[in-house]
């Protein structure tokens, strides 16, 4: 109920997000956790639009992680946290920006070995949906 009380206070006026003249016409509650079936139900009635974890039933953020292999580095088991911590600094959050971008392995200071088997995780992390 906060949120769509905040939302009717913006869509009524114009702000200066590309233009002078843009209107907020939508509300998004996003979160990585999960709606009860009230807050859902609220939001329909409210026609507010609702994404977590498993809602909608079918293109929810599960299912966008899966998809797409958005798969944060920080659930790999063959990096250290230091060397994870590492990899965030220079901007690697994914997955499946290690496969694409190996070379970033050897800058963190991992050796050949080491890089095979992160590079063998990370593949069969993305290619087992």
């Amino acid at each position: 109920m906060y949120i769509l009380s905040r939302f009717n206070d913006l869509k009524e006026n114009k702000h200066a997000i590309f233009t002078k003249n843009d209107f907020v016409s939508k509300c998004w509650i996003v979160t990585n956790n999960r709606f009860t079936s009230d807050a859902i139900a609220f939001a329909k009635c409210s026609k507010l639009n609702l994404l977590s974890w498993n809602y909608p039933e079918t293109n929810n953020l599960k299912t966008k992680n899966d998809t797409n292999h958005l798969y944060p580095i920080t659930c790999m088991t063959t990096l250290s946290l230091a060397e994870k911590d590492k990899l965030l600094v220079m901007g690697i959050i994914l997955v499946k920006e290690v496969i694409n971008n190996s070379e970033c392995l050897e800058k963190i200071g991992l050796s050949s070995n080491r890089i095979k088997n992160v590079l063998k995780e990370a593949s069969e992390l993305c290619e087992y949906i």
